[in-house]
């Protein structure tokens, strides 16, 4: 009998990024791999990944390292005999931190982009276009096309 053929996982949206970072923040084994990563959001989100496609995220990228880098300063005895308090606050504690990694990031991306458009020499009404609001979203249903008419004259 011949192997099914392995379908494609779904493409990683944002929701699954986010579960793949509280995947990291919780994490208590002492070894960290790719692999051993891809094992958990496997079971978790049921969808297997690459190590290149999981490294093509920045997010899941800096996690995963400044996770490592955690593991590796901290005594795996400690964590084994972590009560579920402690495990909660320790995955809260890295939950936050990673956070804060992230908001720093982009809040040098955006004294970047205000230093370039400085450089550009962005006036007043560059500045007024790029602060206006997103437009709304129509959510309602769209009209329906109209029938051509039954009686046509000949």
């Amino acid at each position: 009998m011949p192997a099914k053929p392995r379908r494609r996982a779904r493409n990683l949206d944002d929701h699954a990024i986010h579960e793949i970072c509280a995947i990291l923040d919780g994490w208590s084994s002492p070894k960290l791999t790719w692999e051993l990563l891809n094992k958990q959001v496997l079971l978790r989100l049921r969808a297997s990944y690459t190590r290149q496609a999981l490294h093509n995220h920045v997010r899941i990228k800096e996690a995963f390292s400044a996770r490592k880098k955690a593991l590796a300063g901290h005594d795996s005895k400690e964590r084994k005999e972590a009560t579920p308090e402690q495990q909660r606050i320790a995955r809260l504690e890295a939950e936050n931190e990673r956070l804060k990694r992230e908001n720093h990031s982009l809040l040098e991306q955006f004294n970047r982009w205000v230093y370039n458009g400085h450089l550009k020499q962005m006036d007043s009404r560059m500045r007024d276009f790029m602060n206006r609001p997103l437009p709304k979203v129509h959510r309602d249903r769209s009209q329906e096309p109209t029938k051509p008419s039954a009686t046509r004259k000949k």
